[in-house]
């Protein structure tokens, strides 16, 4: 049973986290600001349903306007880092409820209706906790870039395992290949049934669509149990 009185502490040791560095991966985007390690999502209810969604991980900030979004959530994550009590834990975790609704991954990927579930039953978390940036030459500015293995393999080691166990999933799904080969191993290990999303941005709707379906099917008969 998920014990959500050591949440508080445990949020607060990633966002510490420091094992990662420009030398493990190049475009590490890590500071003590804005761009500090984000654990993650636990809805309200999670354990009504205990879906757990898996990404690569946190996407850079692209505009002033996603600045803006993205500063009260960053700035709870610091103060959660120095003084990790369960009512700073509630306001960062209701800030990213209402932000969550926003994402791409919700509204073009994730079948969150088709599953029958809300957000508030869903746990969310990344197998990189970093945001992994480069500087785009034509745009002339930072671009979102994949970790690389490094960095992936020593969170995976560090934070993942560790949340799948302190979550128990009945199941998982991997939002992207990148987290499905980084992630599903350790799923496939502890009989946690899981698929994944493909992201690939040349994909066309209809097998996007066919991807939505087939997730949407095993969450509904894994929740339904």
């Amino acid at each position: 049973m998920l014990d959500r009185a050591t949440l508080p502490n445990e949020f607060a040791r990633i966002i510490n986290c420091s094992q990662c560095t420009t030398q493990t991966c190049k475009n590490l985007l890590r500071d003590s600001e804005e761009n500090v390690p984000q654990p993650g999502f636990l809805g309200i209810r999670y354990e009504a349903k205990r879906v757990l969604m898996v990404g690569q991980n946190p996407a850079i900030t692209k505009s002033e306007r996603a600045l803006a979004a993205d500063q009260p959530y960053t700035a709870l994550l610091r103060k959660l880092r120095d003084d990790p009590t369960e009512g700073t834990l509630r306001s960062l975790l209701a800030v990213a409820r209402d932000f969550m609704p926003s994402w791409r991954v919700h509204q073009d990927y994730f079948p969150l209706q088709e599953c029958g579930l809300a957000l508030d039953e869903l746990a969310y978390i990344n197998i990189v906790r970093c945001r992994t940036a480069r500087f785009d030459q034509r745009k002339g500015k930072l671009d979102d870039t994949r970790p690389n293995s490094n960095v992936a393999k020593q969170c995976v080691e560090s934070h993942f395992t560790g949340w799948v166990d302190r979550l128990d999933p009945r199941v998982i799904i991997f939002l992207g290949k990148y987290a499905y080969d980084y992630g599903s191993p350790i799923a496939k290990k502890k009989n946690i049934p899981c698929d994944y999303l493909n992201r690939q941005r040349s994909r066309g709707a209809e097998l996007r669509t066919a991807d939505r379906n087939r997730v949407a099917k095993l969450v509904r008969a894994i929740v339904s149990q």
